[in-house]
């Protein structure tokens, strides 16, 4: 392989590896403390969630308990949700407008668990790389020798 080749794929996989950290640390940071403080209300969708690559959660509107009316994205509910359903969302009193969860599948350790698995797997791989780019560039300057 060409020594651009090799950065070209060292810069993705270190790339890949600090997006599944951040998400790591995003899923197990909003997990536990949905799981501290969260609250427990009904809410009810407003726009359909996307699916795809770059899907997200459907929009959803709720009353709190300070009696506000947020709308927001609840992360993990069922894409499929349409507009006027019911469903059940947990959300943080101190900061009503972030992202909710649904309070029957909540976030788990699992997710965050997931993410961390990914960016240790996109590092194991980057160091391989590093490791064969070595042998390379060493068995050319002994063949060059």
């Amino acid at each position: 392989m060409r020594r651009w080749t090799w950065a070209a794929v060292a810069v993705v996989l270190l790339l890949c590896a600090g997006c599944c950290g951040v998400a790591g640390r995003y899923y197990g940071e909003a997990g536990e403390r949905l799981d501290r403080v969260g609250r427990t209300t009904e809410a009810v969708v407003v726009e359909r969630g996307e699916r795809g690559r770059f899907g997200h959660g459907p929009a959803v509107t709720f009353l709190t308990w300070a009696g506000e009316r947020p709308q927001v994205r609840c992360v993990n509910c069922d894409q499929g949700l349409a507009p006027g359903e019911r469903v059940d969302i947990r959300y943080d009193p101190e900061d009503p407008y972030a992202d909710v969860e649904d309070a029957g599948r909540p976030m788990e350790p699992r997710d965050a668990q997931v993410a961390w698995s990914g960016a240790a797997l996109c590092l194991a791989l980057l160091l391989l790389l590093v490791w064969q780019w070595v042998k390379a560039v060493r068995g050319t300057r002994r063949r060059t020798t």
